[in-house]
């Protein structure tokens, strides 16, 4: 038996854990820091922007500097993500209180166009964060080419709301969790897919 490299693999990967505990409860407190609502989205553009540097094998940058002064540079800049984060789900509210109740006999079609409009919705943002993290896009640029890459990949946002829907559902049985792996283990696991995508297209 190769006891060093055991020893060596569990070495790893609790470094890994040890810095995906670190990043969610640095989220957390930022997040809180801006006080929620202003603070959420630069917090979260700043998760993903920790995440892609240790992509690139750039995790040896300390953590809390980096985030802050991510967090800094974007705090403004960010809020415009909002936007198009809040615009859909309150057309699918809409759709869902006020077109469905008074359209009996459309009732299938609309219940149908709103469960794909979440699936798209959703597909959306997989792309979103890693988008405005990687490149620098104008704000209609960065939504248009979510979109493109939400529509050209649905196979993949699939797979990502399946892993999403593991690692949720995992955070409430164990809800602990959600304070320690549950925001910086989604946002490694969809940088990591969103990244392998980018690589490997000329569209972007």
């Amino acid at each position: 038996m190769d006891t060093p490299f055991i020893s060596n693999r569990i070495l790893y990967y609790c470094e890994w854990m040890t810095k995906l505990v670190c990043l969610n409860l640095v989220w957390i407190g930022f997040t809180l820091l801006g006080g929620i609502i202003l603070g959420i989205m630069p917090a979260t553009a700043s998760l993903f922007y920790v995440c892609r540097k240790w992509l690139e094998g750039k995790g040896d940058e300390p953590l809390l500097p980096a985030f802050w002064q991510h967090y800094r540079q974007e705090f403004w800049s960010s809020q415009f993500l909002i936007v198009p984060i809040i615009m859909p789900i309150g057309l699918i509210l809409f759709n869902m209180y006020v077109l469905l109740p008074q359209t009996d006999w459309l009732l299938s079609v609309v219940f149908y166009v709103n469960i794909g409009m979440v699936f798209l919705y959703c597909c959306f943002l997989v792309f979103l964060f890693p988008l405005y993290t990687k490149y620098k896009f104008t704000a209609f640029k960065l939504i248009k080419a979510a979109l493109i890459f939400g529509c050209a990949k649905l196979h993949y946002g699939l797979l990502l709301l399946i892993t999403y829907t593991f690692i949720i559902g995992i955070s409430i049985l164990y809800s602990s969790l959600f304070f320690f792996f549950t925001f910086s283990g989604l946002a490694l696991c969809n940088s990591y897919a969103a990244y392998f995508i980018f690589d490997r297209s000329t569209d972007v």
